[in-house]
């Protein structure tokens, strides 16, 4: 009980909703039952190379390939009971590359993220949830923008996102939802572009059946940014939500997006998203998403705006149990931008980005476990920075206690 007092406390009192897959969109939640697992603590160093540390094309003046060494301080603790679930990841790290990267010779880039959820029944007919998370992290060199000088280096992502959830009847029930996120770029390798987000909704669901439930959404964005046309959005989306299994679901949410936005007027786009989730056996899961939206990020270049940036994004991960002591993980994503609307006579322009990764790990025993990794990523940057292939391929051991 004091532990979990302790860390419920810790995560109430942190500045954080999960920091991934992309960040600050939503996807098909996971299925799968979530298992009690106590307080536990790993230590990681890890080795690697890296063909392409500043995202340049092969033959620019910054192009540089290094070798790097690294390591991760972890901690995580989940319980899952009846009334409360409360899950927590942390861990503390970085990487320090041979050659230059941006210039700089043994330049440290900073790993390091804390992540919890936090649900809790009050009774049979109301739920809260909260999802906290913090990270300083080098940004993903496919995220957030055109801007050749965005493309890697430290940036600290936080959001902080809660909901109340509130049975009507046996099949109808509402949920209210404030989030409040954003992305701080580290001032000596970005742009001046940090990002706020608040994120305000309703949603009202009906449950046709045991497997079947439908959902209307009503919410307000509010974009501020440091750079650029700060924005609103309004979302109105119906979706369906099925369940094909105990251990899968698929899902699907169409509707419309209404962007306000400061020297572009009032605009009216197509919003889609949708996910496929399952568990296929014991020892194999699957994960798909897919999303279009008119973005508000990444929608200036040289000192001129965009008004609109649609974009789609795809991905796929599988995490594959080979043995009682070798697992498999590996996935992809694709990026597509459109940006138009461009003012003070800039052109339409066109970005895409695909990424790959696989890892394997190797338990060899209760404490100690070894890994390799390799990752790709592909950019076409539409003109204004050359086409750039990355490859990262890295070795790690892992002791827990």
């Amino acid at each position: 009980m004091k532990n979990t007092f302790f860390l419920m406390m810790l995560g109430i009192g942190a500045v954080c909703a999960d920091v991934q897959a992309s960040s600050l969109y939503d996807v098909t939640p996971r299925v799968g039952l979530l298992e009690s697992m106590p307080l536990k603590w790993s230590f990681s160093v890890n080795a690697g190379y890296d063909d392409n540390v500043n995202a340049v094309a092969k033959g620019s003046a910054s192009y540089e390939s290094s070798s790097f060494v690294g390591f991760v301080l972890g901690s995580s603790y989940s319980n899952q009971d009846a009334r409360t679930q409360l899950t927590y990841n942390a861990r503390l790290g970085g990487d320090v590359y041979t050659r230059n990267v941006r210039g700089r010779s043994g330049q440290v880039v900073g790993n390091s993220s804390v992540s919890m959820q936090l649900t809790h029944a009050f009774d049979s007919t109301l739920r809260y949830t909260m999802n906290n998370s913090v990270a300083y992290t080098p940004d993903p060199n496919y995220a957030d923008g055109i801007s050749s000088s965005r493309r890697q280096g430290n940036t600290f992502t936080f959001s902080t996102a809660h909901t109340v959830g509130k049975s009507l009847d046996p099949r109808w029930a509402m949920n209210t939802n404030v989030s409040y996120s954003g992305i701080l770029y580290s001032e000596s390798e970005y742009k001046d572009d940090n990002r706020e987000y608040v994120n305000v909704g309703e949603s009202l669901s009906f449950k046709a059946s045991e497997r079947t439930s439908y959902i209307a959404n009503l919410s307000g964005q509010f974009v501020m940014r440091q750079e650029g046309y700060n924005n609103q959005n309004i979302y109105t989306t119906v979706g369906v939500q099925h369940a094909l299994s105990p251990l899968s679901n698929v899902s699907l949410n169409v509707g419309t997006q209404v962007k306000l936005q400061e020297g572009f007027g009032n605009k009216l786009y197509p919003t889609l998203s949708g996910g496929y989730n399952r568990v296929v056996t014991d020892s194999t899961s699957v994960n798909f998403y897919f999303s279009y939206n008119n973005e508000s990020v990444g929608t200036y270049y040289a000192g001129r705006n965009y008004g609109s940036n649609s974009t789609w994004r795809l991905g796929v991960a599988c995490n594959q149990r080979l043995t009682h002591v070798l697992s498999l993980n590996y996935g992809a994503s694709a990026m597509f931008s459109d940006y138009t609307m461009g003012e003070s006579g800039l052109g339409d322009h066109k970005e895409t980005t695909y990424n790959l990764n696989v890892g394997l790990s190797w338990r060899l025993d209760r404490a100690w476990s070894v890994g390799i990794s390799y990752a790709y990523t592909n950019a076409d940057l539409g003109g204004f920075a050359a086409p750039y292939h990355r490859n990262v391929y890295s070795v790690s051991t892992t002791y827990t206690f």
